[in-house]
């Protein structure tokens, strides 16, 4: 229960009016002595509140009482400085408001969120962080704690500003460590006290060609092929020791050297937790050292064992030396070369671009790459400056790969592009190129003319949109199956729409095009206009109807014919007069003859048909 002193003085005000009025001695002094209880309880309380403030206060906490109905009877002297005015007998709303108090995230704080009307309702909040802003405008991050009590609710709010400032300056910091930590060339990695790897730096993975989920849980030396640890080892040095270790050693399974710092990292008990080993590639380092301990004869070795051309240039432009390569490439031995000028060996257009690069390095100390052609060949050349111990550009290497194979390629490539735009332009047929969405992407000017489009028009359509609506299922079909890769070509015969509603037949052939991982990137369609095919082959339809009825009308006509003929004949052959009947029989076989005809028109419509059919004229 919290109990504020200054309640009491309205009791003292109206026990000594009644002491005034009482006429007895004794009542008076009752009255006085309840009085002196009273008081002096109010100055012990105002003493209990008054160290209480000022225990919260040397803690950075303020307190803040509500009664009952939710106002403020008692406030620390600090939040009425924060707010810039008293908040005794304020509301929660006003509360919110003067000290503008907020969530962390910046929304602004509803009543039913604030701790202190969660307490009133019954709630025990601990720790809620919220901020307010004093009248300086100054952000302060609080945590507050609330508690119900029989008269109201008590809360209490702690400036936990510097922790946070502190917390955020260390993520800060772990994002910069983690950010170094990533960007460092070196290899870095984090294991446990029995080698197990928990994390490398990019480097490391790069190095090792591994993603972390392959790399991450494994014994280090597994990593590199091995199955048992390796016999020189900076890690197994730190957890004997206890301490940094370092040393230098070749790895063969990586074919670089390497000099390894290995870190413990020890917990309360001094027990190892972690180790951070540190890789560094000393390769470059060894190779130099130990051509410099080399003989002129190892030297050359090495240098002439790159079958790029390799020239050292002083900075006066002199040569200081050639590899065995770069002689071949211009045909002259190495006392033509070293110790002359640059363009007294090299063609004057690559003289020229050679001085003018290796100038740029000199002066600025950063290496040039550019392309050049030679005599009978392409080059892809690379400048880089070497210095001498104060770091001044005193020499150049110049390193001269041959790339006439490549460029070959790239011309060629671009042969076939402008083969490919030449065909895709003047081809018969059309050519449409569409994306996996039935988007056209180019359309040739063949496919434009078939259906009365130009190619803007048609570039950014949906196929669907020109093709004959009986026609989209099974073209929406096997296109699916294209672009989803389980097909990689169909061919279709299909009606589209061309401009102004005509219906135009094409044969269509398409194919899918992948990318270089293989994936179904667009799809290529070759459309042959088969109209006048489509026509004839109704006009062929329409023959063959036609000569199925005439043979079907001399069937029936030779039927209607004979039979008629037949009795004529016989009545002739019981007339009486013989020369009547003779010109009746003649008649007949004349019409006979006649009917035969019929006859052999039905068999040659017979073979026509037969003909047609036995050599595919459909």
């Amino acid at each position: 229960m919290y109990s504020d002193p200054d309640r009491f003085e309205p009791v003292i005000d109206r026990l000594k009016a009644l002491s005034l009025r009482t006429t007895g001695a004794s009542g008076r002094r009752t009255l006085g002595e309840a009085v002196d209880a009273l008081l002096t309880l109010q100055r012990e309380m105002n003493a209990q509140r008054d160290l209480a403030d000022a225990i919260l206060a040397a803690q950075g906490r303020w307190a803040v009482a509500y009664d009952a109905a939710g106002r403020v009877v008692r406030a620390g002297a600090a939040m009425d400085e924060i707010a810039g005015v008293s908040l005794v007998g304020m509301g929660m709303q006003d509360v919110i408001r003067h000290l503008s108090i907020r969530q962390p995230d910046g929304r602004p704080l509803q009543q039913d969120e604030l701790p202190d009307s969660r307490a009133l309702r019954g709630e025990r909040v601990a720790g809620e962080r919220l901020t307010i802003t004093n009248r300086e405008g100054r952000t302060i991050h609080v945590r507050v704690s609330a508690v119900p009590v029989t008269s109201g609710a008590v809360s209490v709010w702690q400036d936990v500003t510097e922790q946070e400032q502190l917390q955020e300056s260390l993520e800060e910091a772990e994002t910069l460590i983690e950010g170094i930590f990533e960007s460092l060339g070196d290899i870095v990695g984090v294991q446990l006290p029995d080698q197990t790897i928990v994390r490398y730096n990019r480097a490391g993975y790069e190095m090792l060609g591994l993603t972390p989920e392959e790399a991450n849980g494994k014994k280090c030396y597994e990593l590199i092929g091995r199955d048992s640890p390796c016999e020189i080892c900076a890690t197994r040095a730190a957890i004997q020791s206890r301490r940094q270790e370092r040393l230098e050693k070749y790895a063969p399974e990586m074919g670089r050297y390497l000099e390894c710092w290995s870190t413990p990292i020890l917990d309360e008990n001094g027990d190892i937790l972690l180790i951070v080993e540190h890789l560094h590639d000393i390769t470059d380092r060894v190779l130099v050292m130990d051509a410099l301990r080399e003989s002129e004869a190892t030297a050359r070795t090495l240098l002439n064992a790159p079958t790029d051309a390799i020239s050292l240039i002083g900075a006066d432009g002199l040569v200081v030396d050639v590899n065995e390569t770069m002689l071949k490439h211009y045909g002259k031995d190495r006392e033509a070369v070293v110790g002359r000028h640059i363009s007294e060996i090299l063609p004057p257009e690559v003289a020229l671009t050679r001085i003018e690069h290796l100038a740029g390095v000199f002066e600025t100390g950063t290496p040039a790459r550019f392309e050049e052609q030679g005599m009978t060949a392409w080059y892809d050349t690379v400048v880089y400056p070497i210095r001498d111990e104060a770091g001044r550009v005193v020499r150049a290497a110049v390193i001269a790969r041959e790339i006439t194979g490549r460029k070959q390629m790239e011309e060629r490539l671009a042969a076939n592009e402008e083969r490919f735009r030449s065909i895709f332009k003047e081809a018969g047929i059309g050519i449409v190129l569409l994306d996996l969405d039935w988007r056209i992407l180019r359309a040739n000017p063949a496919f434009c003319r078939m259906l009365n489009y130009e190619e803007n028009d048609l570039i950014g359509q949906w196929i669907v949109d020109i093709t004959h609506p009986d026609d989209l299922e099974v073209n929406r079909t096997l296109f699916y199956e294209m672009a989803t890769g389980r097909r990689n070509r169909f061919q279709l015969e299909k009606r589209y729409v061309a401009q102004g509603g005509r219906i135009v037949w094409g044969r269509l052939t398409a194919t899918l095009l992948r990318d270089a991982n293989g994936l179904p990137r667009s799809v290529v369609s070759m459309v042959e206009d088969i109209n006048r095919y489509k026509m004839a082959e109704a006009l062929k339809e329409a023959a063959f109807s036609r000569i199925e009825q005439n043979m079907e009308q001399f069937a029936i006509l030779g039927d209607h014919v004979r039979h008629p003929l037949q009795v004529i004949l016989a009545r002739a052959d019981l007339m009486a007069d013989e020369e009547a009947a003779e010109k009746i029989r003649e008649q007949v076989r004349r019409i006979d003859g006649y009917v035969k005809a019929l006859d052999q028109g039905w068999i040659e419509s017979r073979k026509i048909r037969e003909f047609l059919r036995r050599n595919e004229m459909m």
